[in-house]
């Protein structure tokens, strides 16, 4: 086009569009990354947050099991102090009756004072072999109530003997219990320690993410709004190019009205016929036309 210069705007229209279409690009990558960023946070906060109930979990199992192996360990207590005091019993008791029942001979010592009773009775004796009687029958009467004693202290020796097995038996099934109970705590604190070490990890990565994501958001938003101003300076500069190619135009029509008009007057000039066409850019022209109408007038 002859006098139309619209190649600068042109050509700043086209880098701009260069520029936005290498931003989309760059949009479409960073904006990737940020939503795998945030893909991963949320996967972090929930994996972090599963790990936090299940701690919670074990905290409270952790304390009911500490108060029950509390309670255990006393029953463990009181068990094993009344199982000693029994067994310290017996052992007392059976020194108390050590030999007593293998010593003491009882049909003999009853058929030795069934002989005194019945020598007593059939003969008459002396003061002093009455007294001699009389001490050895005591003496072995002595040691009959002894033996009896010691018959009665073996009865409740074999009455102990269920109740200290029973005991036993209850302090090895506590002591059990209890063994159970602390390998399960001991399980659990393993356990928590694990997971708060993962915690740990999990939330210096979370961090990391975050800060990624934010970096990659920022990213983002700028390209964005670098975008956004470049298409407004798009359509500044296209409006302005269509300005200018509509001022051209005008100055085509104008121009190409004016060399008309003047071949028209030309025609007039040299009392050539003018068409319609013509006629009507005379017409329309106010100047040309006052001309024309004193012209005609005047003949």
């Amino acid at each position: 086009m002859s006098g139309y210069e619209s190649g600068s705007l042109e050509e700043q229209i086209y880098a701009l569009k260069e520029r936005i279409s290498e931003l989309e690009g760059k949009i479409t990558e960073v904006k990737a990354e940020a939503l795998e960023y945030h893909r991963r946070r949320n996967e972090l906060r929930d994996e972090l947050q599963r790990i936090r109930e299940r701690v919670a979990e074990l905290k409270a199992e952790k304390i009911s099991l500490l108060e029950t192996a509390r309670q255990l360990r006393g029953e463990v207590r009181r068990l094993r102090e009344e199982l000693l005091n029994a067994v310290f019993e017996v052992r007392s008791k059976r020194g108390e009756i050590k030999g007593t029942l293998k010593r003491i001979d009882v049909e003999k010592i009853r058929r030795r004072l069934d002989e005194i009773d019945l020598y007593l009775a059939a003969h008459r004796v002396r003061r002093e072999e009455e007294r001699r009687l009389f001490e050895e029958a005591s003496r072995l009467e002595a040691m009959l109530n002894e033996y009896e004693r010691a018959l009665r202290i073996n009865e409740e020796l074999l009455r102990m003997y269920p109740e200290i097995e029973a005991k036993k038996k209850a302090l090895d099934e506590k002591r059990a219990a209890l063994d159970e109970i602390d390998n399960r705590i001991s399980a659990i604190t393993s356990e928590m320690n694990s997971l708060n070490a993962r915690y740990d990890m999990l939330k210096a990565e979370l961090e990391e993410v975050r800060k990624k994501y934010t970096q990659a958001k920022n990213v983002w938003d700028r390209y964005e709004a670098e975008v956004i101003l470049l298409a407004s300076r798009v359509f500044d500069l296209r409006r302005a190019l269509r300005s200018e190619r509509e001022e051209y135009l005008k100055r085509r029509i104008s121009a190409i009205k004016e060399r008309k008009k003047r071949e028209a007057l030309e025609k007039l000039s040299r009392g050539e016929k003018i068409d319609f066409e013509e006629l009507k850019l005379l017409v329309d022209d106010d100047e040309i036309f006052e001309i024309f109408k004193q012209a005609s007038g005047g003949t």
